[in-house]
C-alpha cells in the first residue's frame, strides 16, 4: 500500500530549527573571519617584510656604489687644479680639501641615513667596510684604488600578525665592489 507525503500530517516546529541555524551561521562566519583575516594581516606583514628587505638590499648596494668613487685617491685623480676636490668627490658637502682620505665609515653612515624610508632606522657594520685582499692585495682597512669596499647593512624586523607573538628579525644585506677612485 502505497503511502503519499500528502497524506502524512508532519509538522516541524519551525521557529526552533531557524534558531538554530541562524546561530550555528553566526558560529561559522565567526570562525572563518578570525582564519581569514589572521591569513589576511599574515600576508600584508609579509609583504611589508619584502618591502623592509628590499630597502635594505638597496641601501647596501648604494652605499657600496656611493663609497667605491670615494676612495682616498678621489680628491687627486681627475680633479682640476687648484685647492678643491670635484663636488662630487666631496662626502656630502663637508668641505673636505684635496689630499683627503676619502670617505669614511661615519661618511658612509651618514649616506646611509639619507637614502632610507622614513621610519626605519638601517645599522651598517663599518668594521666590515674595507676587508683587504682584492686583486691588489690591500691591506685591511685601505680605501685607495683597487680595493673592495664591503658594506653591510642590517635591519631589525618584527613581523606584525593577530593571535601570533613573532620574534623580531634582522634582515641583513652586503654589496661588495672594488673602488675606482
Amino acid at each position: 500500500m502505497p503511502i503519499y507525503a500528502s497524506a502524512v500530517d508532519v509538522r516541524v516546529p519551525r521557529a526552533a530549527a531557524n534558531r538554530a541555524q541562524r546561530g550555528s551561521a553566526v558560529l561559522e562566519f565567526a570562525l572563518s573571519a578570525v582564519g581569514f583575516l589572521a591569513f589576511l594581516f599574515s600576508l600584508i606583514s609579509l609583504a611589508q617584510m619584502l618591502l623592509a628587505y628590499q630597502t635594505v638590499s638597496f641601501a647596501a648596494r648604494q652605499c657600496a656604489r656611493w663609497a667605491v668613487v670615494r676612495g682616498s685617491g678621489c680628491a687627486t685623480n681627475g680633479s682640476p687644479p687648484g685647492p678643491n676636490p670635484p663636488s662630487w668627490c666631496d662626502p656630502l658637502g663637508s668641505g673636505a680639501t684635496q689630499g683627503q682620505t676619502g670617505a669614511t665609515a661615519a661618511d658612509i653612515q651618514n649616506y646611509l641615513s639619507t637614502i632610507i624610508m622614513k621610519g626605519m632606522t638601517l645599522n651598517t657594520a663599518s668594521q666590515s667596510l674595507w676587508p683587504g685582499g682584492g686583486p691588489n692585495n690591500c691591506a685591511v682597512g685601505s680605501n685607495s684604488r683597487g680595493c673592495p669596499v664591503r658594506v653591510y647593512v642590517s635591519y631589525g624586523f618584527t613581523l606584525q600578525i593577530p593571535f601570533f607573538s613573532a620574534p623580531k628579525l634582522t634582515l641583513n644585506a652586503h654589496s661588495e665592489m672594488m673602488i675606482s677612485q
